[in-house]
């Protein structure tokens, strides 16, 4: 992601106070936050999860990344409950395709 120009270092203090709240999450390995050398408004960010299934937005990160990168709460939430729901889909779309509906 990009800083505003001259909001280098308050990106970088919204993104730092985002690693320790990850670290306390279930299946955390590393949060790596990483500032380009040429241009120090590029900002990356590394994560490595022990699975996929304990990587998850959590509400707390939902706030902080919307305060963080302007966006809502719900934008970060809604994103994460997609995901879930794709991954359930293709872990049990046969057994689903067999459940007939019940209502017209």
């Amino acid at each position: 992601m990009r800083a505003k120009p001259g909001k280098e270092q308050d990106l970088r203090d919204a993104l730092e106070a985002l690693i320790q709240p990850t670290r306390q999450e279930e299946g955390y390995i590393n949060y790596d936050l990483h500032q380009g050398i040429e241009d120090p408004s590029l900002f990356y960010l590394y994560e490595n999860w022990e699975t996929v299934d304990t990587r998850a937005i959590s509400p707390d990160t939902a706030l902080r990344l919307s305060r963080a990168l302007g966006t809502s709460d719900r934008f970060w939430m809604n994103l994460q409950t997609r995901y879930d729901l794709a991954v359930q889909l293709a872990r049990h779309r046969a057994e689903l395709d067999k459940i007939a509906r019940l209502v017209t």
